[in-house]
């Protein structure tokens, strides 16, 4: 249900700012994407500090590419996300979302919506 709660807030706040670039998801300081920079860059010092070992180097070469073409389907899924994201903001029923995200922040309290009558 925690989880539920932190997407509805996700969702609501992509409505409100409008959905990101890719770019921006990627270049984020988020742990996963510290991650794949570290990965990045110890990769490429490897390589660099063992450039004449052919079969390492590689290896070496094998996970850049594969690292690198990881990030760049990653931010070829977010631009096509957000491409789409006008027909899902159309299709989403936002009271749900709405009441999803309330009961974080009101604990049990109505969301700030005027209640029908």
């Amino acid at each position: 249900m925690e989880r539920e709660k932190k997407l509805a807030l996700d969702l609501l706040r992509i409505r409100r700012d409008g959905f990101p670039s890719p770019l921006v998801s990627i270049l984020g300081k988020r742990k996963v994407h510290l991650l794949r920079y570290a990965v990045i860059g110890g990769l490429i010092f490897m390589l660099t500090a063992n450039w004449n070992d052919n079969e390492l180097r590689g290896f070496l070469l094998l996970g850049l590419g594969i690292v690198i073409g990881g990030t760049m389907k990653e931010m070829a899924f977010l631009k096509k996300i957000g491409d789409t994201w006008p027909f899902t903001e159309k299709v989403t029923d936002w009271t749900t979302v709405s009441k999803l995200a309330g009961e974080q922040d009101g604990a049990g309290q109505p969301d700030n919506h005027p209640e029908k009558s």
